[in-house]
């Protein structure tokens, strides 16, 4: 169970990190962590980017 776990999250890591990469939104001063992740995630998705991210956050803290 512990692989499994730990295969889940470096994909979740993986796939956020291509995201982010993939978004054209430049990490500044400013956009630093979280709020990288979530103007990424508002370019590729819109208006739901940043609930997303805030419910997959909550999400992967209880887990």
């Amino acid at each position: 169970m512990i692989i499994l776990s730990s295969w889940a999250a470096t994909l979740l890591c993986t796939a956020t990190a291509m995201t982010c990469m993939s978004s054209g939104i430049n990490p500044a001063k400013e956009l630093q962590g979280a709020l990288w992740v979530q103007e990424s995630l508002q370019e590729s998705l819109g208006s739901f980017g940043p609930i997303f991210i805030a419910v997959a956050m909550v999400f992967f803290a209880f887990t």
